[in-house]
């Protein structure tokens, strides 16, 4: 299970790495200008975080929900090799897995008996995901409008 969930991992990931390069990072910005609440600085300031922390923001980027698949976004469109985003997804993506996998290996039949912590955990979270949307969604309606 774990060999196939991260060979599953890293397919997607490599799909995702070839969009990249073949959009690139110019286009994919003025494609962003068109996405609702989204600015090509925003875009560009992405691509800097990836240029900055380079092998570390791949690695550790398969270890955070949402950003796990982005971030082979921008390692296709700077063309980061192959072989490296792959071993780096890998790694990344293998260790993912194995906490999921192993969370439910040990639970096993009693996976039940965390139901109700798991109920208001989700809650608690879903949550605090909304009211970051909405404060990010605030911020950017009353954000000033630039123009060059």
């Amino acid at each position: 299970m774990l060999l196939w969930s991260t060979i599953g991992s890293v397919v997607g990931a490599l799909i995702l790495y070839g969009l990249g390069a073949l959009v690139g990072a110019d286009r994919s910005a003025r494609l962003a200008e068109r996405l609702p609440l989204m600015s090509a600085d925003e875009v560009q300031r992405s691509w800097q975080a990836v240029d900055r922390w380079d092998r570390k923001a791949v690695f550790f980027g398969r270890l955070v929900p949402g950003v796990r698949s982005f971030i082979s976004i921008p390692a296709g469109a700077r063309r980061m090799p192959l072989l490296l985003f792959v071993v780096l997804t890998s790694a990344g993506s293998f260790i993912w897995n194995l906490v999921l996998i192993g969370t439910g290996y040990v639970l096993g039949e009693r996976w039940s008996d965390t139901a109700a912590i798991s109920h208001w955990a989700n809650i608690g979270v879903l949550a605090i995901g909304l009211a970051g949307v909405a404060w990010w969604i605030k911020g950017r309606i009353t954000r000033p409008s630039v123009t060059s």
